[in-house]
């Protein structure tokens, strides 16, 4: 009986460290998974927000071309109406000059 016992104790033992291991095991992976799982949606979501960045980087680069660009012709124009000024007032001068040249013989 005692060799029964022995053999019976062994096994028992045996078995119940067999399920024990099992248990953590599947424990362990399943936790594995949810890590895993979880990191993918960090990426996923990292990557969302970096593509959303993105693309606001571009359209805020996009709206500071377009405002420099309105700058530059909005400079352009300014330049050509001060130049059409000097131009006109360069003519009236002209005119005065020519008005006062043709008084000074009769006023002489």
């Amino acid at each position: 009986m005692s060799a029964v016992a022995q053999v019976g104790y062994f096994w028992i033992t045996l078995t119940a460290m067999i399920l024990l291991y099992t248990g953590i095991y599947r424990v362990a992976l399943d936790l594995h998974r949810r890590s895993e799982e979880k990191r993918r949606k960090q990426v996923t979501s990292l990557a969302a927000m970096a593509q959303h960045t993105v693309s606001h980087l571009g359209t805020a680069v996009i709206g500071i071309t377009r405002t420099a660009r309105l700058d530059a012709q909005l400079v352009q124009q300014q330049q050509q109406q001060h130049q059409q000024q000097q131009q006109q007032l360069q003519m009236q001068r002209q005119q005065v000059v020519n008005f006062d040249s043709a008084l000074n013989p009769l006023m002489g």
